[in-house]
C-alpha cells in the first residue's frame, strides 16, 4: 500500500498541479514569503489551518481535509479528480501478459478519458512520437472482435507482447501491427487466433516538457505531426503566450539531457517577465535588438557582458542599462528563431539569469 504523502509532499502537489514555483505560488495565496512554505518542507512547521484556507480560497478544487491530513484524494469533486486507475510501474510490453502476478503501485487520477482498467509505463522506441519512451498508457481490456483498424492497442500474443497501431492484413484471418517509427521498425503480421489478449490505448500522459518562447510547458498529447501543452493563467499573463495567434511562429527547444553539453547559460524555461522592443538596427546582416522593461524585483535586471534569455534564446549583453538592455544577433540566429518576425512594439518574454537571482537573494538576506 502506498504510504502517505507528508506535509510537504502535498503542498508540492498542489503547486506543480498549479504550474508555479514555491516563491510565486506563496504570493499569489498571499503570504508576505515564500519562507512560510520552506519551514514546511524542512519539517519545522505543518501545514496550517491558515495556509490551507488561503489555498483553499484560490484552489477550490483542492480538498482542505486531504491538505491537512493527507487522508482522501488531492481533488474534492469527482468530475476533476476523473477515475482512478491502478498503475502499475513496469513496462506494459514486459509486464502485461503478468498481470495477475503484479501490484498496482498506486492508482492514478486523470481527467475523464472513457472507461479504463489500468495504467501502465511505456519504454519502447517502436512507436516514435506517437508513444514516446516515458509515456504512461491508460488501457482497457477488449474483445479481439472489438479491434477498430488504425487504433492503438497492446496486442498479446504467447510469443510477442507489444504496443503498436493496428491495421488490417491482406490475408483474411491476420491482423498488420504497424509501428509509429516506420522507418526502423517493421511491420509485424500475426494470425488473430494466435492473439490471447487485446488492450485498446484509451489515453496517453506524454512525460516531455517543451520550451515555448523560452515557457517550459508539459505536452500531454502528440499525433503524427501535432502536439497539444497545457498552460494556465498565470503562465499566460506573465508571458508572451496569451497574445499568440494562429500562424505565428514560436521558439521550440526541448529540455537538455544531464549528461548534455552545457553551451551559454542556465535557462530553466521560467519566464520572469515579458520587455518591449524599441529598436531594431541592421548590422550588415547581423542586427542590433534594444528591449526594455519594467524592473521587478532583485536579480530582475541585466549587466554588461551578462546573459539573458529572450523568447528562450540565451544571449549576450551588450549595453546594459536600469530598464533596458541591447543584444546583437547573429545571421544563423536571426533565420532560425522567430527574431526575425521581431519588429519595434514587440512583446517577447525574459528570463534573467538564475546565477544572478541566487546572488541578489543571498545579498538580500546578508543586509538584513
Amino acid at each position: 500500500m502506498r504510504e502517505k504523502q507528508n506535509n510537504w509532499q502535498r503542498i508540492e502537489a498542489v503547486i506543480k498541479w498549479a504550474n508555479m514555483s514555491t516563491n510565486y505560488f506563496a504570493l499569489y495565496i498571499g503570504l508576505a514569503r515564500g519562507e512560510n512554505l520552506y519551514q514546511i518542507k524542512r519539517g519545522n512547521n505543518g501545514i496550517s489551518l491558515d495556509v490551507a484556507d488561503r489555498i483553499v480560497s484560490k484552489f477550490p478544487q483542492v480538498d482542505k481535509l486531504w491538505l491537512l491530513t493527507g487522508e482522501g484524494q488531492m481533488f474534492s469533486e469527482e468530475r476533476i479528480r476523473g477515475a482512478q486507475i491502478p498503475y502499475y510501474n513496469v513496462d506494459v510490453e514486459q509486464g502485461i501478459a503478468h498481470l495477475e502476478h503484479l501490484d498496482a503501485e498506486s492508482n492514478l487520477v486523470v481527467p475523464p478519458v472513457g472507461a479504463c482498467d489500468l495504467a501502465m509505463c511505456y519504454t519502447g522506441r517502436a512507436m516514435g512520437n506517437i508513444v514516446p519512451p516515458g509515456t504512461v498508457v491508460l488501457l482497457k481490456a477488449v474483445d479481439r472482435d472489438a479491434i477498430i483498424p488504425g487504433g492503438e492497442y497492446v496486442i498479446v500474443c504467447r510469443k510477442i507482447v507489444t504496443l503498436r497501431i493496428v491495421r488490417a492484413a491482406d490475408e483474411e484471418g491476420k491482423v498488420r501491427l504497424v509501428a509509429g517509427d516506420r522507418e526502423n521498425y517493421d511491420d509485424i503480421v500475426l494470425n488473430v487466433n494466435d492473439i490471447v489478449s487485446v488492450y485498446k490505448v484509451k489515453g496517453k500522459l506524454i512525460i516531455n516538457s517543451i520550451a515555448h518562447n523560452g515557457v517550459c510547458l508539459t505536452v500531454v498529447d502528440i499525433t503524427e505531426d501535432t502536439y497539444t501543452v497545457t498552460a494556465m493563467k498565470e503562465t499566460l499573463d506573465r508571458s508572451n503566450l496569451g497574445l499568440l495567434r494562429e500562424g505565428d511562429l514560436v521558439n521550440l527547444e526541448r529540455s537538455m539531457k544531464p549528461d548534455a553539453l552545457l553551451d551559454g547559460h542556465i535557462v530553466q524555461g521560467h519566464v520572469d517577465q515579458t520587455a518591449v522592443c524599441t529598436a531594431k538596427e541592421d548590422a550588415d546582416g547581423s542586427w542590433y535588438f534594444t528591449f526594455e522593461y519594467e524592473p521587478q524585483g532583485a536579480g530582475l535586471c541585466t549587466v554588461e557582458k551578462g546573459s539573458v534569455t529572450v523568447n528562450g534564446v540565451s544571449l549576450t549583453v551588450c549595453d546594459s542599462k536600469e530598464s533596458s538592455f541591447r543584444v546583437a544577433i547573429i545571421p544563423y540566429t536571426f533565420e532560425h528563431t522567430n527574431f526575425c518576425r521581431i519588429e519595434v512594439g514587440s512583446v517577447v518574454n525574459l528570463e534573467f539569469d538564475i546565477v544572478g537571482k541566487y546572488i541578489a537573494r543571498l545579498m538580500q538576506n546578508y543586509m538584513k
